[in-house]
């Protein structure tokens, strides 16, 4: 708010993540709008790829004001009706166009300094007395006129949601280093910008979010998420040979994040627009997405080995395998093909029955009693860093992070999400179960995960991380029991 009684003013045009950014270029009347790219102007709802702005192109022009009254495009105030202006459909809520007098105040309320930011020349607009604190960026965005864009850099238009009494042009404020005009007046053809404006007494505001999902299924397709408040959860798609790495502002994982590989907020939502979002998939086998749950702590996997999907329970192995087994037809099949119809067994099993030094001198574990990275089902799986946690790390996993109970993609488990400043990192641990001989057992409530170190009292056991609805503590596995792995990676980076 720049003066007392004002509106809000947004601090962005329309389609610009940056005040310095042009953002969307509207004919007036016009709520698609159309970016800038590769010198040509694309349309936001993917209906043209080469747009023109000309007369045939933008519907209120040659329309008397009784005929925009009639046809539904303005009031009877004389202002464009909230279905034809661009800020409301863009932003929803309390957002629409400036009228004609709110951009008058603007120009007569603030004291105007022309500036370059990030390279861009426009005006910061301040308030005066009370209000010297807050200022708004205008940037010099120029106009779209026919295929091409004029003037960008050096002069300003912005619309506002009136129309001119002559039947071609709507009003807007104009501006370049040396002049300055409200109560101007545009062709509605041509292609200019919008900052929006806000009546105070609006103090929340919803967006629509479009989640595309780049090439998955199954997922929802879009959100209508709080200014100030977290991400709704929603259902993640898949895509096979892929794993989901949450939704970004950019392509492939790019920008910001705002939403886990789990579909749950990443962080609150502190856009002013309708946005789309975009999916990360990695290739299965090439890199793994991971995340850090405390200071100091190391990278957690945000899969199972063998699984595309959090939810999946991925490959399971005896302690100290490499291969590992995947369910199939209610038969446990080797990983690298090898069998098809395996068996958990003390007989299946070489680390079974032998003791601490016979595992050293054997060369299954080093001289830190830890699995040695050529038996280390992560490392041999993953490769790069990738390894089984150790004891200790699971140990600090149920210490340093929150336990939520929960069910994602009908299978049972918990978040285990990070707290303080590692509140927005998270994790999921599905029920699994475990293996022993060709049957699985209590895959639905209980899960279980090998680490990386064995019993240094009882040579049939191995450390693991056990859980089921009510309780997670530190467990002993026998080795010749299947039971997958989630691996960690490295320490804080």
């Amino acid at each position: 708010q720049l003066w007392a009684g004002g509106p809000y003013w947004a601090t962005t045009n329309i389609g610009a993540e940056n005040p310095w950014e042009y953002g969307d270029y509207f004919w007036w009347g016009d709520t698609v709008g159309y970016r800038r790219e590769s010198n040509a102007w694309m349309a936001n709802d993917g209906s043209s790829s080469n747009f023109s702005f000309d007369s045939g192109n933008a519907l209120t022009y040659n329309n008397a004001q009784d005929t925009l009254m009639s046809k539904g495009w303005i009031t009877t105030d004389g202002v464009l009706v909230p279905e034809h202006d661009a800020a409301h459909v863009q932003w929803g809520g309390g957002w629409r166009m400036p009228t004609v007098q709110e951009q008058n105040d603007l120009k007569n309320n603030c004291d105007w300094t022309w500036t370059t930011m990030n390279g861009v020349n426009g005006y910061v607009v301040r308030g005066k007395g009370d209000y010297a604190s807050v200022s708004i960026f205008l940037p010099c965005a120029g106009y779209g006129y026919g295929a091409s864009r004029e003037y960008a850099g050096s002069d300003g238009y912005y619309w506002a949601s009136a129309p001119d009494s002559d039947n071609y042009r709507a009003y807007e404020l104009y501006f370049n280093s040396s002049i300055l005009y409200s109560n101007y007046y545009g062709s509605r053809f041509f292609g200019q910008s919008v900052r929006p404006v806000q009546d105070a007494h609006w103090t929340e505001n919803t967006y629509t979010v479009t989640l595309d999902m780049q090439g998955g299924t199954g997922g929802t397709p879009s959100v209508m998420a709080t200014y100030g408040s977290a991400m709704p959860s929603i259902t993640v798609p898949t895509l096979s040979g892929y794993t989901f790495g949450g939704y970004w502002t950019g392509t492939s994982g790019s920008g910001t994040q705002y939403y886990t590989a789990l579909g749950m907020s990443a962080r609150t939502w502190d856009k002013t627009s309708a946005t789309k979002l975009y999916a990360k998939w990695t290739v299965n086998g090439t890199s793994h997405d991971k995340v850090q749950l405390w200071a100091g702590g190391p990278y957690w996997a945000t899969t199972n080995i063998g699984a595309e999907n959090p939810w999946e329970c991925g490959y399971y192995f005896w302690w100290g395998g490499t291969i590992g087994y995947k369910r199939i037809n209610d038969t446990w099949v080797a990983s690298n093909g090898s069998l098809s119809t395996f068996s958990f067994s003390a007989a299946n099993t070489p680390t079974y029955g032998k003791d601490i030094d016979t595992l050293k001198s054997e060369g299954w574990i080093t001289a830190n009693n830890v699995l040695a990275p050529y038996h280390d089902a992560a490392h041999v799986q993953w490769g790069g860093r990738w390894r089984m946690p150790t004891e200790q790390e699971q140990s600090d996993l149920q210490i340093r992070c929150d336990w939520i109970w929960t069910t994602i993609n009908d299978v049972n488990g918990y978040v285990v999400r990070g707290k303080g400043d590692y509140a927005s990192a998270s994790i999921f641990l599905p029920c699994t179960g475990f293996s022993y001989g060709f049957l699985l057992y209590y895959s639905d409530s209980y899960g279980y995960y090998w680490s990386s170190v064995p019993r240094s009292d009882v040579s049939d056991y191995s450390k693991a991380l056990y859980f089921y609805s009510r309780s997670h503590y530190t467990h002993d596995g026998y080795r010749c029991n299947g039971l997958p792995v989630r691996p960690v990676q490295g320490f804080a980076e």
